[in-house]
Parts: structure tokens; sequence; C-alpha cells
């Protein structure tokens, strides 16, 4: 009895993620039993089904605004709810609603026959709040293992295109590689320190001296090597240079709710955990052996991305280089260690996530009439300012916003993340940050001009804007022209996470 009411008060900390994944099993088997019913002439689900995921998203999210537990512990300290995880999983949550109604339009011309689509990201989006809230390197295991292997079958989602069936195949086999890093490293911390939780581990850097551990005692080195591990397999996941070599690919060849679900969703869990390990329980030796490696890998991110993202010719292709740039910039804020830093990368990222919507809604709103086909290359642009000037010129303001033109929203979020650095005495890579983004501009200007300055003989006929889509470009275009005016509210809010972090 005592067991039992132990694990009821757990589950109800961690109330939402039970009721998402109760309620995705749930939508599941209503899908499979309703799609294989000859009394019904086997319906098509996919819009029904992902109507109801986006249900459960909202009530989850409900669960979520109104958890009452501010700072606890479950499950034998495996997991934890605090502000930063209840924040970052609303992010995730919204984000999720997002990005399922704008893929409406993409299933109905697309003729999407997979109700499994919606049910997939909803299982996902249960493994990164799983991911969000990991408090011990077992459960930081299992949980990135839950998303991955979600992830793998979502990239390979159009099993008639071979474009997507190579993405998936060479995310999983990467993907393997850096799920038995993360093990390995796991193993590493656990053989030479016999601790697994986030908890005992700061406690064992608190009050012991980091110089003296990793120099004089052998087991220092050890525990260095797992750490190590574990930083490559998160960089993996997050795409940063040099382990973002199949992010083009993978965001080529899946489908385009998928990569924008890839570029947003994932990301933010991910670099969650990142700082909850690296800033509030291991940041008793971050400056003495993390901080400048971690601002070269961003610095280097910025280079690949600036200079990769030149020669692309395919619109997916060139955001998955823009990603890669925007994960640069928001590891130099991580890099400065400090109270700024934390709250500009916070900053950037709200601003990041509101931008891709923004940038996909464009990309999924754009298809000709004939035949229903979706623009894929950059070429397709040309003379949209003629065709739909609403929707070129919403796709101008979203370009330069993202290329940090003032005064616009991700001007800045770049600015705060310099400053921060600045603050930090990395002068060079700041400096180097700052060339590389107004470097960085030209492809995106490229973009415009091949808007507004190339001419076609004869223009393509673009379909009407759908009201989902409609709304959530109005929500990026105005809150990336406004928000220089009433910032307040986002800093509050990147303000208090940063205050319940060690920095």
């Amino acid at each position: 009895m005592e067991i039992l009411n132990f694990f009821l008060n757990d589950s109800k900390i961690f109330l939402p993620e039970i009721f998402l994944f109760i309620s995705g099993m749930f939508v599941l088997v209503i899908g499979v039993v309703y799609s294989m019913d000859s009394s019904y002439r086997y319906p098509i689900l996919t819009r029904p089904v992902l109507w109801l995921v986006i249900l459960t998203l909202f009530f989850t999210f409900l669960l979520l605004v109104n958890n009452p537990f501010d700072n606890a512990f479950g499950f034998n300290n495996f997991l934890i709810s605090d502000l930063l995880a209840n924040s970052s999983k609303i992010i995730v949550v919204i984000s999720t609603i997002f990005i399922l109604l704008l893929s409406l339009d993409y299933i109905r011309f697309e003729k999407v026959n997979s109700f499994e689509f919606s049910v997939l990201i909803l299982f996902a989006v249960g493994g990164l709040l799983l991911v969000i809230s990991s408090y011990d390197l077992i459960a930081l295991y299992l949980a990135i293992e839950l998303q991955s292997l979600v992830l793998y079958v979502l990239a390979t989602i159009r099993r008639k295109s071979e474009y997507s069936t190579e993405s998936g195949l060479k995310y999983f086999i990467l993907g393997a590689v850096s799920s038995g890093l993360l093990l390995l490293g796991c193993s590493f911390v656990y053989g030479f320190t016999g601790l697994t939780n986030f908890e005992e581990l700061f406690r064992l850097f608190s009050f012991v001296d980091a110089n003296t551990y990793f120099i004089l005692d052998g087991n220092g080195i050890g525990f260095l090597l797992g750490i190590v591990l574990i930083v490559v397999a998160l960089f993996f996941k997050l795409s940063v240079a040099p382990f973002h070599l199949w992010t083009p690919d993978v965001y080529e060849g899946s489908a385009t709710p998928v990569t924008a679900f890839f570029a947003v969703v994932p990301k933010l869990a991910i670099f969650s955990l990142f700082l909850r390990l690296f800033l509030d329980i291991l940041n008793q030796f971050f400056f003495d052996y993390w901080q400048f490696l971690f601002a070269s890998f961003a610095l280097f991110s910025i280079f690949v991305a600036t200079f990769g993202a030149l020669y692309q010719k395919k619109l997916k292709r060139l955001f998955a280089f823009s990603a890669i740039g925007h994960l640069g910039f928001i590891l130099l804020g991580f890099s400065s260690g400090t109270f700024q830093g934390v709250e500009s990368l916070f900053v950037y990222f709200l601003i990041y996530i509101v931008m891709n919507l923004g940038i996909f809604g464009v990309i999924l709103s754009l298809r000709t009439s004939k035949p229903f086909s979706q623009v894929r290359f950059l070429s397709d642009l040309v003379s949209l300012s003629r065709s739909n000037p609403l929707l070129a010129f919403t796709f101008i303001i979203l370009l330069f916003s993202i290329a940090g033109i003032p005064p616009l929203a991700g001007f800045f979020s770049k600015f705060y993340i310099f400053l921060a650095a600045l603050g930090s005495s990395l002068y060079f890579f700041a400096i180097v940050g700052i060339i590389l983004s107004v470097i960085g501009c030209f492809y995106y200007i490229r973009l415009i001009k091949l808007m507004y300055f190339e001419h076609i003989v004869k223009w393509p006929l673009y379909l009407p804007v759908s009201r989902e889509n409609s709304l959530i470009l109005g929500f990026s275009f105005f809150f990336v022209i406004l928000f220089f005016v009433y910032p307040s509210p986002i800093f509050t809010f990147a303000g208090k996470i940063a205050l319940i972090l060690n920095v």
C-alpha cells in the first residue's frame, strides 16, 4: 500500500506526461480499429486523428500551465518538475500544435493516408517532455531513445519517396551511433563515480576540488571522457557542427511538416537538458574546462552554416544550414555561462521558434494549382511578389528578421547574445560571430532578389492560403515587427528561468 501511495504521489507531479501517453494509446487504438473496419468502408482518418492529437496536446498544455509543483522530484529522483522543465514543456507543446495546424493543407494536397503521422508526433512530444524532466543519466538515455525511435519513423513517413527512405536510413544509422556514444558516456560516468543521479553528481563536485579531481585522480580522467561522449551525442541531436552532416539530407528528404518539427521542437528539449546538466549540475568546473571548447563549437557551427548555405539550391536544405547557424548563436550564449547569457539564449530560442513557424508556414503555403505541387527550389520563388504580393512581403519580413536586420525581433536576439559573449570576455568569438552574421545575410537577400527582381515568362498560379496558415503567418509577422515595442514579458520569462540555474 505504501508503494502504491508512493507512485500515486509521483504520478500527480507528472500528470501531463501520463495523460499524453494514455491519450496517445487511446487515439492509436481508435485509428487502428476504425481504419480496418469494413462496415465504415475503411475511412481515411488522417485529419480526424490529427484534430484528436491537437485536442490532446491542448489539454496537456492546460495541465502544464496549472501544474502546482514548482520544484518537485518524482520516481526516486529520476525526473524533476521545476520552472525550467515546465516552461520548456509548455513551449514544446504550443510549438507542436502550431506545426500540426500548418500540416493540415499538406495532408490534404499530398493525400497522406497515414493516421499514424500525428500519433507519432504525439509520442515524440511525450518523449521530449521526459527528456526535459530527466534528472538521472538512466532516465536521460531512455527518454532520448524513446523520442529518437519515433523521429526515425517520422523521417520516413513518405514511404513512396526514395529521398524520404534515404534520409530516414541515414538518420537511423547516425542516430544509432550517437545513442551508442551516449550510453558509453553514461557508463563511464557511472563506472568512475558510482553515480547516475544529477543531484548526487552536483553534491560530488560541490565538495571536490575540480583541478585535483581531474589532474591527480585517475577516476577524473575517466569521468571527463564520459562527459565528452555525452556532449558529442547531444551535439549530434542538436545538429552542432561538425556533427551536423545528417541534417541537410534529413531535412530535405522528410515531409515538410516533419522538417518543421525537427527544426523547432527537439532542439529546445535537448538544449533544456543541456542547460541543466552543464550550468546547474556541473557548473563548478564548467569555466575551467568547457567554456572555450563550447564557444569554439558555436563559432564553427556559425561558420559552417554561413558558407554551406551559400551553395544550396533547395529551400529545405538552405534552412537546414540556417538552423545549424542559429544553434551556433544559441551555444555562444550558453558558453558565456552567465545570467545574461542564459537569459539571452532563451529569448533567442523563443524568437527562433516563432520565426521558423513563419518560414515553414510560407513554404507550406506556396503550392501551385496545376499541378498541386509544393515549392522545392529557390528558383520556384521567382516573381512571387507579383503572383502573391502579401505572402512575399510576409516572407521578406521574416527573412530580414532571421538575418538580424534591425529593428526586427531577430536583430535583438543576436544583439543580446553578442552582449552576453562580450560580457564574458569572449571577444574573439563575438567579433567573428558578428562578421559571419553579416556574411550570412547574403543567402537571405538572395531569396528577396528572386522574389522581387527576377522575371519569368509564365507566372505560376498559387492556391489561396488556408485559414490556419494565415493565422500563424499573421502571428509570426506581427511578432517579429512589434517585438521591440514591448519585449519585457519575454525577458521577464527568460530571467525567471535563468535565476533557477547556478549561474
